[in-house]
């Protein structure tokens, strides 16, 4: 097996968009748009993978293509409909957002019941480009291209004479270009006006861009800081085929800019490229925080749906596939947008295969997180309030640390219980199955205490004492709602004697009132059935945990149990049809 080499010489998705850019033309040149043009990644740098019999023939291919049009030019124009070589943008966002309304509200809300077309394919990165200063360069560069379609020959050339070992200099990178050129001038009679240097944009190069300093009183400009004009042409392919970008409104006319692109351990242009394709749509952003969740989580699903229909040999973490993303956050300033924030989010290495039933296991987790999580976008209040919870949830999908998964889970599900309360029952707590899956897959250390029987019994009490008995009606029920219950269990975990007792105090009042509706029920000649005690067998199993694992994690996890529901049914069954969940038992056992 042969390859391409692209050095790493920023290490930030500068590098990713280059590598992807070349990959793509690869495989439009090869005609082998599939997952055969495979991209690893090295420490220093990326490789585009290529049999030998197309190293050796590559002169021939080149001959052989027929050009196409790689950049459309982009227009801000009203009223025209887009076609092969202009994207008309307002044209483009009026069909967007009639896609949408379509999708929102179903067909039957529709005159004529037909589906309107969606945007161009790659709307969400061009309707980036105003705002980031991008669309004069773009067209620049499309314009060239499009005048002469026959130059994308020369680009080929200069990639397999440069690229095909790791020794060659950037210098004679450059040199080879201006001979490559030179040679098609004379061939052709044409003048090629691509110049060798071009500005560096930020939105392609985050930490190396054009300076947008004043001119100071010495006369002196800045300038530009310059790139080679081939990388910025590959970096606009590349990111198309990559990337996912979204405007978050910052104020009342500004919005900031988020951008985040795959970053490759070995996998096939074909496969990212329909990656982002399948989620582009899907991803929203009410948030910047929102926005990388669900960019993270929606992109590992579809690794996994992947992986599920590709039906081969499997390699053993998903990092094997992809090893992250790279996050990018330019605030509005006004006049322009400047790098805020780098970012990188690890895809999780806990997310393991062994078989091809694991694969329908991960992706039943994670189409759980983004269906709970999906909710909360509905509510700008709530939106609000799990910002930081959601982010601590973005930590431990990256870093699998528990700590950060217990934090969402406990301010998600108080935010259930007081919606509840409400009578907000589209807010849903979520299912014990669900985060005893996270944790044995995640922790599987800790999967010894979710399935002690003792956790699981006083588990039970718990929600039966508070998030079970908002979802009954006041006039029917029979015990108190513990409403600061978990507040008082958080704040005493890391403190093993005041959790205990907090626990012990709990479990003597949760007894108490189960005897007194027991007395009063057979008082009024009732079925004397109450709630199941809670043991000294079951406070004592959970001392023994504390004492093996500490009360920080037993009490963490024994509040995200204690107010997650069971699975009756299907999922989608309303919590209000099992209320206690068959908790009740007759008091003499």
């Amino acid at each position: 097996m042969d390859c391409i080499w692209i050095e790493k010489t920023t290490n930030t998705y500068s590098d990713c968009l280059k590598t992807f850019g070349i990959a793509y033309l690869i495989s439009l040149l090869t005609n082998q748009g599939n997952n055969q043009i495979q991209i690893r990644q090295s420490s220093s740098y990326y490789l585009v993978e290529l049999s030998h019999e197309i190293m050796s023939n590559w002169k021939s291919l080149v001959e052989k293509f027929e050009p196409v049009y790689l950049l459309p030019n982009l227009n801000n124009c009203d009223g025209k409909a887009s076609d092969g070589l202009t994207i008309y943008l307002k044209s483009e966002k009026e069909r967007r957002e009639a896609f949408q309304t379509f999708l929102r509200e179903g067909q039957d809300n529709k005159g004529n019941g037909e589906m309107p077309p969606p945007e161009h394919i790659h709307f969400h990165i061009y309707s980036l480009y105003q705002g980031m200063k991008v669309l004069s360069a773009h067209n620049k560069m499309a314009e060239v291209f499009q005048q002469d379609p026959e130059l994308i020959k020369v680009v080929y050339e200069w990639i397999f004479r440069t690229c095909d070992s790791p020794f060659l200099g950037s210098e004679e990178k450059v040199k080879t270009f201006k001979d490559i050129v030179k040679n098609y001038e004379q061939k052709t009679g044409k003048k090629v006006s691509l110049s060798t240097n071009v500005n560096a944009l930020s939105f392609f190069n985050p930490i190396q861009a054009k300076g947008v300093n004043n001119q100071s009183a010495s006369g002196i400009s800045p300038g530009g800081v310059k790139s080679f004009v081939l990388d910025e042409f590959f970096k606009m392919i590349g990111v198309l085929h990559s990337s996912i970008g979204r405007l978050v409104k910052a104020g009342t006319r500004s919005y900031d800019c988020l951008l985040q692109v795959i970053d490759p351990q070995e996998i096939s242009i074909a496969a990212v490229d329909s990656i982002v394709q399948n989620i582009k749509s899907k991803i929203k952003a009410p948030s910047r925080t929102y926005f990388e969740f669900s960019t993270l989580t929606y992109t590992i699903s579809e690794i996994l749906r992947f992986l599920i229909d590709k039906q081969t040999d499997l390699s053993p973490t998903l990092t094997n596939y992809v090893r992250g993303l790279h996050s990018t956050y330019f605030k509005d300033l006004g006049n322009a947008k400047a790098v805020m924030n780098l970012s990188y989010y690890h895809l999780p290495s806990w997310v393991t295969f062994e078989s091809y039933e694991d694969l329908y296991k991960y992706n039943e987790i994670f189409d759980e997180l983004i269906m709970k999580c999906d909710k909360i976008r509905w509510d700008e209040n709530l939106l609000q309030d799990l910002d930081q919870s959601l982010n601590h949830l973005v930590t431990f999908i990256s870093t699998g640390k528990l700590e950060y998964y217990l934090f969402f889970v406990q301010d998600y599900h108080t935010k259930v219980f007081s919606y509840i309360y409400d009578k907000k029952y589209w807010l849903e707590p979520f299912f014990i199955s669900h985060l005893q899956e996270v944790i044995m897959r995640s922790n599987l250390s800790y999967s010894k205490i979710v399935s002690d029987q003792g956790f699981i019994n006083i588990s039970r009490a718990i929600f039966s004492a508070t998030i079970g008995l908002q979802y009954q009606d006041k006039n029917v029920r029979k015990y108190p709602v513990h409403y600061d219950l978990q507040h008082k269990l958080k704040q005493n975990a890391p403190y093993p004697e005041k959790f205990i007792t907090s626990l012990t105090e709990f479990a003597a009042t949760f007894n108490s009132e189960n005897a007194r509706v027991f007395e009063s029920s057979k008082a009024r000649g009732e079925n004397g059935r109450t709630r199941k005690n809670i043991t000294d067998s079951d406070l004592v199993s959970i001392i023994q945990l504390i004492d093996e694992y500490g009360s920080n994690i037993v009490g963490n996890l024994l509040v995200a149990f204690g107010y997650a529901k069971k699975e009756q049914g299907n999922k989608g069954s309303n919590e209000t049809d099992n209320k206690m969940e068959d908790t009740e038992y007759s008091f003499e056992d």
